[in-house]
């Protein structure tokens, strides 16, 4: 039977545009413009995954995506918003399955759609009440990819320490040249040196067919030499973490430097449900 996909956006040409993209793929699909209409479908439908806008008429996307949360939380939702600096940290606090920033990548986005419609929902015994169902806490696994040894070495010594940065991480500082040890590894998030983003689209196409690809990638350090490169990147939605070449330089602080990296990092595990950040 296929999967059925709600697609919920104020912008018609956006629902019409999924709509035939994915229709084309074999899911089943229901759109509309407005969160009203979608709260109808919602109920009426069992729907397997929800594409939601958070800006809609009448019902706004924060009121599904709390109402999706609560009463269907086997319906996997993929938030995809222009206004992620007013409201990432309101949807951050409710929870979502994946998280796009307009523009859309339709490549992005079709990975994120198949990747979760192909994972299997654990049965849940009737028996045990919700309040005891507990997920088994893993470690979340960060690969360091850096041509600075210092840096590298810094960056790892904090995440392997769960005393310092109070999270769950297993850490593997590596070059980009050791496939094999990735494909052993399987990172789930990748912390980049920015010096390396002239070949980020190489590696990262590499990266992509390992069998267990990244879910992000989040680029650190100085990007006075290739800033245009950087910028479009962020664009994106690419997360980017200033950092200086010299861990001497008094104008970024370098505790207070990691600390936003932790940050971009603990986003990036609530953003994919995984389990490594911890309150620190």
């Amino acid at each position: 039977m296929p999967k059925k996909i709600l697609i919920v956006d104020d912008e018609k040409f956006v629902t019409d545009t999924l709509e035939g993209f994915f229709r084309s793929r074999g899911y089943h699909i229901f759109k509309t413009e407005d969160g009203e209409a979608a709260l109808k479908i919602i109920e009426n439908e069992r729907l397997d995954l929800v594409l939601l806008d958070i800006k809609l008429p009448k019902v706004d996307g924060i009121r599904l995506l709390t109402y999706l949360r609560r009463d269907y939380p086997r319906t996997k939702v993929i938030v995809m918003t222009a206004y992620d600096l007013e409201y990432k940290q309101r949807v951050d606090s409710i929870g979502y399955d994946a998280f796009f920033l307009k523009p859309l990548l339709i490549e992005d986005l079709t990975r994120a759609v198949e990747q979760l419609l192909s994972e299997e929902i654990p049965a849940i015994p009737e028996q045990l009440p919700v309040a005891i169902r507990q997920e088994p806490l893993h470690k979340t696994r960060i690969l360091v990819v850096s041509p600075r040894l210092l840096i590298s070495s810094l960056v790892k010594d904090y995440f392997s320490n769960p005393e310092t940065c109070r999270g769950n991480y297993e850490v593997l500082e590596t070059g980009m040249a050791q496939l094999e040890q990735l494909k052993k590894f399987q990172p789930d998030i990748i912390l980049m040196d920015v010096a390396l983003v002239g070949l980020l689209g190489e590696f990262g196409t590499t990266l992509m067919k390992l069998p267990h690809p990244p879910k992000e990638i989040i680029l650190f350090g100085d990007p006075a030499i290739k800033w245009e490169e950087v910028e479009a990147l962020i664009r994106r939605g690419i997360k980017f973490i200033e950092m200086p070449p010299d861990l001497r330089d008094e104008r970024y602080p370098i505790k207070e430097t990691i600390q936003r990296l932790h940050n971009a990092l603990k986003d990036a595990c609530i953003k994919y449900g995984l389990k490594g950040g911890l309150d620190g």
